[in-house]
């Protein structure tokens, strides 16, 4: 607590506990938001807005200066005197602690979301002709967008980031480059995202796998529709 010196944010109470009662306590961290339920119900909300630089310097022993991430050059492997990579990022840690008296934990769940893998454009990422203010971090050799320090995931109004739902196999945002010159002159010329003014729709339904084992050689390209479901 903060005798250990913690920062104390934000505090909440409930109505008092009788023994032996059990007392269920839901906790969710997630799109910068803090959430505490008791009993199903909101108790505690600490939302916060930090940049993905901040995010990143929070998650570092120290905070990252600005200067120390544009001057990483992009495609470089870090070494261990790097400035953005020593010392090296905090572990994530989990941690329950109470007071005031004894207590049982029963049921104890962990739902961790999933996450997107840290790699490399590929040769497709400079199929279109970068600007030169940003032709390292297009480069085939570098680091996919939002995948390192040195091409950190920054979205404005109206941009977004596409995701596949392979992140081993999917071509996503993390490694688009360039846009198109048609779509640099007349909609938007960053890097990597997709503007508002080119979403056509949604993805509704999930159709992998879809990989039948007919027999012969292998499995045969049919639509495995027992796993067609909607996504929600």
């Amino acid at each position: 607590g903060p005798d250990a010196g913690w920062t104390e944010w934000k505090s909440a109470t409930v109505d008092p506990v009788a023994p032996d009662v059990p007392n269920r306590m839901t906790v969710w961290h997630a799109d910068q938001r803090l959430t505490v339920w008791h009993e199903g119900e909101p108790i505690l909300e600490l939302p916060y807005d930090w940049s993905a630089r901040e995010r990143l310097g929070f998650s570092r022993k120290r905070l990252v200066t600005s200067d120390e991430l544009n001057t990483l050059r992009q495609g470089d492997t870090p070494s261990t005197g790097d400035p953005v990579e020593a010392p090296v990022a905090k572990s994530a840690v989990l941690k329950l602690e109470f007071s005031g008296g004894p207590c049982t934990l029963q049921d104890v769940q962990v739902a961790r979301d999933l996450y997107h893998r840290a790699q490399r454009n590929n040769d497709r990422t400079d199929s279109n002709p970068a600007r030169p203010e940003v032709l390292d971090r297009c480069s085939p050799t570098g680091w996919g967008f939002g995948t390192h320090p040195s091409n950190l995931a920054e979205l404005g109004p109206d941009q977004f980031l596409m995701m596949g739902d392979n992140s081993g196999a999917s071509h996503d945002g993390r490694f688009l480059g360039a846009p198109s010159p048609f779509v640099s002159t007349m909609v938007d010329e960053t890097p990597y995202v997709v503007h508002r003014d080119l979403l056509v729709g949604r993805a509704w339904c999930v159709y992998f796998p879809w990989l039948l084992p007919l027999g012969g050689d292998g499995p045969t390209w049919v639509p495995n529709i027992g796993e067609l479901r909607l996504i929600r």
